[in-house]
């Protein structure tokens, strides 16, 4: 298992000076919490004690449900995904019964949503690691994360970068992570919360090496319960759709892109593992396969004047 706040590969001198350069460089730029990203929603804040509650085996909390109300996570599932417009269906994941959070928060695709799942991923270079909404670009300035507050060009150059693609995760959304690339996973630093600046989120940085450069793809932990729990180690294979890990209460994935990459998505989409994000420029891959691909969450084909990747 990695250790956290050190970097991880085979060649682990200087971990420190490398922790470091990350907490000096951020600390610069880092603007604090503010009210609105400190503030919780009843919701979130119901998500979170019945976290805490299972991740500290069953420590009792003030309980705003009932043990012996056998339907409470179906209830809260149900509701959820009506307020939010929840895709795909319950039956796209196993189990589709919630007797407890685990089985709602943590569901896994079937084998038949995956192998759907692959069939677009094969259409691009990189796929979409995670469901959720992928931002706007931000060009410079500040990139908002749940708490903090990152300079973009920072980042970039802390990761050794080109390009961000930022996807937020939603309580409803799929919380496991999977592989966006072919390749081999050469780096993973793991910071606690607080570790890079007063006040940052938890982060897991992972490195992997695709036949046409490193793939940066970092998870950041929710503003409380500040978990992501890994599933792959440094110097193992990975192919698209490998999970990798997954969040106990997730917040948000970037995904740092080298150069010679086309990014499809123009901001504002809605993703699910699998779907094509980003070709090589020089690829033979042809755009028109993306417009022809039919998304498996509406069951309609992709806009012949849009350029962006298949979403639910």
């Amino acid at each position: 298992m990695p250790v956290t706040g050190v970097r991880l590969d085979e060649h682990s001198e200087g971990c420190e000076n490398t922790r470091e350069v990350y907490r000096a460089a951020l600390d610069v730029r880092h603007l604090g919490l503010t009210a609105e990203h400190a503030s919780l929603s009843s919701r979130e804040a119901l998500f979170q004690k019945i976290r805490r509650a299972r991740l500290a085996d069953g420590e009792q909390v003030e309980e705003p449900w009932q043990q012996t109300d056998a339907d409470f996570f179906e209830r809260l599932a149900d509701t959820l995904n009506r307020q939010y417009k929840y895709r795909p269906a319950r039956s796209a994941f196993r189990p589709s019964v919630y007797g407890t959070f685990e089985d709602w928060f943590l569901r896994e695709m079937t084998q038949a949503t995956r192998l759907e799942c692959l069939q677009k991923a094969s259409l691009a270079d990189v796929c979409a690691p995670v469901q959720g909404k992928i931002w706007k670009e931000v060009l410079s300035g500040e990139m908002t994360l749940k708490v903090s507050v990152i300079a973009v060009d920072e980042l970039l150059k802390l990761v050794d970068g080109h390009r961000l693609l930022q996807m937020k995760l939603r309580w409803t959304d799929y919380h496991r992570v999977h592989c966006p690339v072919d390749g081999i996973v050469r780096r993973i630093d793991v910071f606690r919360k607080d570790q890079l600046f007063p006040g940052a989120e938890a982060m897991t940085i992972m490195f992997i090496e695709a036949a046409f450069g490193i793939i940066k793809l970092i998870c950041i932990g929710e503003w409380s319960i500040q978990s992501f729990v890994l599933k792959v180690g440094v110097n193992q294979r990975v192919q698209k759709l490998d999970e990798i890990g997954y969040f106990d209460l997730g917040s948000q994935v970037i995904l740092v892109l080298p150069t010679g990459i086309d990014v499809l998505p123009a901001g504002g989409e809605k993703v699910f593992p699998g779907d094509p994000v980003a070709v090589v420029a020089s690829s033979s891959k042809n755009r028109l396969a993306f417009r022809k691909t039919v998304s498996v969450y509406t069951s309609q084909p992709i806009p012949p004047s849009s350029s962006r990747a298949c979403s639910f």
